[in-house]
């Protein structure tokens, strides 16, 4: 780039002195600036401006401004972060489940028998009338192509959906439908565990049942090929023994464990 001529330079500086001059003998006569300042201060002004002036007119002259400055190669404009959504039902910190067994199998689990052996289902289970319940938050809906859920395969009619169920119940009847199937593996057998029953609001169950809390499960086992319902399963369905059932469930951390007859009850506390 070219340097102005001379002539031009000087009658610029003169052009801004004249400048500076006027505008501080302006705002001087109506504020009094510098009635309390001596020389060295006032020299310190009149430089702090004309230095502020000669800096604007040096990048008018590039055609720039101070909002073009652009920032050192080395150094990189922060990112902006942008926040995360959160939404209904999502977990950050999704809970992870073991599905190993966390107690040993009872050596029998015989028509009758129960674990812990002679007690009642309150006593581990809790009373339902000691334990808070709000089917909105506490029943969870588990969806498991592993399992065979009688109340898909009900008539019309029944409006009982067995795949609620209070989320206490939720990790060990995870663990137990991982026990099951590495049980069947071991004969080949393909035999999946079936849910007779889980949360009833109303009917069927005593006026205290954990059913009615979605606290309980009544389960059996089955080939899905030959689980009829509803109802129980054949006689002749092949499946693993009650008495086996029995003591998985035990094995997949349930509270109170019971032989009825027919099916095996489970139940938990909240």
């Amino acid at each position: 780039m070219s340097r102005p001529p001379k002539g031009i330079v000087h009658y610029i500086i003169a052009c801004m002195r004249s400048c500076i001059e006027i505008i501080l003998h302006q705002y001087a006569r109506v504020t009094g600036l510098f009635a309390e300042h001596n020389r060295i201060e006032k020299v310190f002004l009149i430089g702090t401006l004309c230095s502020t002036l000669i800096m604007g007119m040096v990048f008018l002259s590039h055609g720039r401004s101070f909002y073009d400055l652009q920032l050192p190669l080395d150094l990189h404009p922060v990112k902006k972060i942008k926040p995360i959504k959160k939404t209904a039902g999502t977990f950050f910190n999704p809970k992870t489940i073991d599905l190993n067994p966390v107690r040993e199998e009872p050596p029998s689990f015989n028509n009758g028998f129960r674990m812990p052996k002679g007690s009642r289902e309150y006593d581990h289970s809790l009373h339902i009338d000691k334990v808070k319940f709000n089917p909105g938050t506490d029943l969870i809906t588990i969806h498991n192509h592993k399992v065979w859920w009688e109340s898909d395969h009900d008539g019309d009619g029944h409006d009982e959906d067995d795949h609620k169920m209070h989320r206490s119940m939720e990790e060990p009847f995870k663990r137990l439908v991982h026990l099951i199937e590495l049980e069947s593996k071991k004969h080949s057998r393909g035999v999946v565990l079936k849910v007779q029953d889980s949360y009833r609001a109303e009917g069927v169950h005593h006026a205290k049942s954990l059913h009615k809390q979605g606290r309980a499960l009544d389960l059996t086992t089955g080939i899905p090929s030959e689980l009829k319902g509803p109802g129980l399963p054949k006689e002749k369905t092949p499946g693993i023994p009650l008495s086996k059932l029995g003591k998985l469930c035990w094995a997949a951390g349930f509270d109170w464990v019971l032989y009825e007859t027919h099916h095996i009850h489970v139940s938990c506390k909240p």
